[in-house]
């Protein structure tokens, strides 16, 4: 500024002329993931009118989810003008306003119910560069060097390639999956389900055990829920309650098995792609830092940290929230935990790639 300088406590008046010498803001990235929740009334959606007003809501916007689109804003120069602070905040906001607007395509384009095929046309653009830039680099260098270019090209085409058409089905069937999942006014279950799919099969065998057991899970309950919602509704609030319960079982009978059909084929696409994506396999280290239930951080513990990180994975299946005490592993595929609330004999379980309870008992039941 040749008007003021940065240390100059004086207000500039927004009115007044500035000479900017040199003005720029750098590019922007700016990454965008969305993902729309809305309450629902269960009761309203048992034996309400608007039932299925109700159930469009919730299953359209569990399809309107967004995971990092990506917006690439460029920079902003000024050089040699004279103007207004007022003037000077217009011009940035048109800029980027302009840059925003032309680029919502991206946005468009990222929602996962279409599978984002901008980020499916950026990973085909990536591995088509690698495949001729690779090769290119290695001939300048010699013989061998173009070969191992061209093994490393191919490679990189073919895991964007093929990785990107399966990262996009998976996007898909997950998007349904979660709103199926909102269809069944059911919030353990929709908790159950989102901490089930968090946890990606690490190769094509789990994923079609986990499937299977999706299909088959979703079968038993969506038929015994039938049977088991009015009563439970009974329960908890009598002749409102059954009437409530025979509405939400009648909606699981349909929502819960075809959710378990679309969980099959996701796990069979998630284990499908992980095989396209070994090479960013990230290697974890060390488990993470068990901090204790009085919140102070004391210097990581090896055999603790293992011990939470064996319970968090007992947990995930029988979706148990004890609080960890010890526990010692009796060989490489089974291990004893002891909670707050329970001891537990866990095994490892190779097909499902996961541990397993053996038995367990509760410390009250124990005589």
């Amino acid at each position: 500024f040749s008007r003021s300088t940065l240390d100059d406590k004086e207000c500039i008046d927004d009115n007044a002329p500035v000479f900017f010498d040199e003005f720029h803001l750098s590019p922007l990235k700016i990454h965008i993931s969305f993902s729309p929740e809305v309450a629902v009334d269960s009761s309203q959606a048992a034996v309400g009118k608007d039932v299925l007003a109700l159930h469009l809501k919730s299953f359209g916007l569990g399809l309107v989810t967004i995971n990092d689109a990506v917006l690439k804003l460029a920079y902003y120069d000024a050089a040699g003008q004279l103007c207004t602070m007022t003037q000077l905040q217009d011009r940035v906001v048109k800029h980027y306003l302009f840059q925003t607007l032309s680029q919502l395509y991206a946005v468009v384009l990222g929602l996962d119910i279409l599978g984002n095929p901008y980020g499916l046309a950026q990973d085909i653009r990536a591995g088509t560069r690698d495949l001729f830039y690779e090769p290119y680099v290695g001939i300048v260098q010699g013989p061998r060097e173009f070969a191992e270019g061209v093994v490393i090209g191919v490679n990189s085409f073919l895991r964007h390639s093929v990785g990107g058409v399966v990262g996009a089905a998976s996007k898909i069937t997950r998007t349904l999956g979660k709103g199926l999942a909102k269809l069944t006014f059911d919030e353990d279950y929709q908790r159950q389900r989102a901490r089930r799919m968090a946890h990606k099969p690490g190769h094509i065998g789990e994923g079609l055990a986990r499937g299977g057991k999706s299909f088959l899970m979703g079968l038993y309950h969506g038929v015994t829920g039938v049977v088991m919602k009015p009563v439970e509704g009974a329960q908890q609030d009598g002749v409102e309650g059954f009437f409530k319960g025979v509405g939400r079982g009648l909606v699981g009978a349909v929502t819960r098995p075809l959710g378990g059909i679309n969980d099959m084929i996701t796990y069979t696409i998630d284990g499908i792609h992980h095989h396209t994506q070994i090479d960013e396999k990230v290697l974890v280290l060390r488990h993470p830092r068990y901090i204790q239930p009085d919140k102070i951080l004391r210097p990581y513990n090896t055999n603790q940290s293992e011990g939470k990180y064996l319970l968090c994975q007992i947990a995930r299946t029988t979706h148990w929230d004890d609080m960890y005490y010890h526990h010692c592993l009796l060989n490489r595929k089974s291990a004893f935990v002891l909670t707050d609330v329970r001891c537990i004999m866990s095994v490892y379980d190779d097909v499902m790639n996961s541990w397993k309870v053996d038995w367990s008992h509760v410390y009250a039941d124990i005589e």
